[in-house]
């Protein structure tokens, strides 16, 4: 965890991530190459227990660092 933090009751935190592309991914082959990300997570929190989560995650920038194209599909 890069930073956090709580706020009544929510907890909301950033993680950032590096790694090796080894594995397919969503059936994309693995690629061998290296990629960094980012997420944000917020927690509610009701009676010590978590009753709701948000979490964004950049997909497309760590596909595009791996080489992957965003292209609209082609009309039939």
């Amino acid at each position: 965890t890069d930073d956090m933090f709580a706020k009544g009751n929510k907890v909301a935190w950033w993680d950032s991530y590096m790694g090796t592309n080894t594995e397919d991914i969503e059936g994309f082959p693995a690629t061998g190459k290296k990629f960094e990300a980012s997420s944000n997570i917020i927690l509610r929190v009701e009676n010590g227990k978590i009753v709701e989560e948000w979490l964004e995650f950049d997909n497309l920038s760590v596909y595009q660092q791996l080489g992957f194209e965003l292209k609209l599909k082609e009309e039939e």
